[in-house]
């Protein structure tokens, strides 16, 4: 065949090619599944919490089924971006677990994990974690430098959370409780006599306290970004009005504590996550709802300033897990 010909086909097939309603490309493709969970993992723990993401062929949010050996599980907490799930293991060896999700003219997706339980006594050790506490944001550096904590069985990750800061000679003002509902207002220093703070409650004594001796130096990077998008904004509010507690608005209206597993933002709160053997937790002062500490979408939609705000942060923030284990 003459070139000319082939090239006269070819932006024919082009163009009819081109003319295809989207549509058309959208039911050729079948959802997607997101997991945090492991394929043969081993869990020493009797609860364990994980997310999952289930998406149709356009990027929407839509509703996976989740099956622990055949049981139906529901949504420990469910928002725009994921959906958490909590393992409750009472049979030893191997769980089974079914994911499916469907959508795009009835196209489905599955995945199944083999998940392997060993039962420990109540207060026996399941592993180790390495917990830090960070004031990056603050322009100032650890205030618990990156550790490595024993785990118990039956602990969640407030009573590990407090546990790590009495220890280091830190208070922590919370409301809720260590079991249920738990909320870290703030972190305080070690010698604190007053038994709440802005409604928190004292999480008990320290042996030898410690002061924080924060001084903030806000980055620019970050102090730019606040200025655009917070409602209140204020450099000197620690030294003026909080000096001795970090926590829920100081500086700004979107500040406060969250953490990280693994490079991943929990949507449920310290007492409904039971860590796992080698998780890397970060507890991370943040600013702006998290966007300055990647963690802007773990926050849902039912925050003030959403709309001034970029989803995906004010930047591009680098895993430090592996820096943190280092340390």
């Amino acid at each position: 065949m003459k070139p000319k010909k082939i090239l006269t086909l070819f932006m024919c097939f082009m163009l009819l090619f081109l003319s295809l309603p989207s549509e058309a490309f959208a039911k050729s493709a079948y959802p997607t599944i997101e997991t945090t969970l492991e394929d043969n993992e081993i869990c020493l723990s009797g609860r364990k919490l994980f997310e999952v993401k289930a998406r149709n062929s356009k990027g929407e949010k839509i509703r996976a089924t989740v099956k622990h050996n055949g049981k139906k599980l529901e949504p420990a907490w469910d928002d725009n971006e994921k959906t958490s799930y909590t393992l409750i293991f009472t049979q030893e060896g191997e769980n089974i677990v079914n994911i499916s999700a469907s959508s795009d003219g009835g196209k489905k997706k599955e995945l199944v994990y083999h998940i392997f339980y060993r039962k420990t006594e109540k207060g026996g050790t399941v592993g180790k974690t390495v917990w830090s506490v960070e004031l990056f944001t603050l322009g100032c550096s650890y205030l618990i430098e990156p550790q490595e904590l024993v785990m118990y069985e039956g602990e969640n990750a407030a009573m590990m959370l407090i546990r790590l800061l009495h220890s280091n000679g830190f208070l922590g003002y919370y409301g809720g409780e260590i079991k249920e509902g738990f909320y870290l207002g703030y972190i305080a220093d070690g010698d604190s006599e007053k038994e709440t703070y802005n409604s928190y409650k004292k999480s008990g004594t320290v042996k030898n306290p410690k002061k924080l001796d924060i001084h903030p130096n806000i980055p620019k990077i970050i102090s730019d970004n606040l200025e655009r998008t917070m409602s209140f904004y204020d450099p000197s509010d620690y030294e003026k009005n909080f000096k001795g507690y970090i926590g829920e608005f100081v500086i700004s209206n979107g500040s406060g504590w969250m953490y990280s597993v693994n490079n991943n933002f929990p949507n449920v709160g310290f007492a409904d996550y039971y860590p796992s053997d080698d998780d890397v937790i970060r507890v991370q002062f943040t600013l702006g709802y998290g966007a300055d500490i990647g963690g802007f979408s773990s926050m849902g939609s039912d925050i003030p300033d959403i709309d001034n705000n970029i989803r995906s942060g004010y930047y591009e923030v680098a895993c430090k897990d592996a820096l943190t284990k280092a340390i």
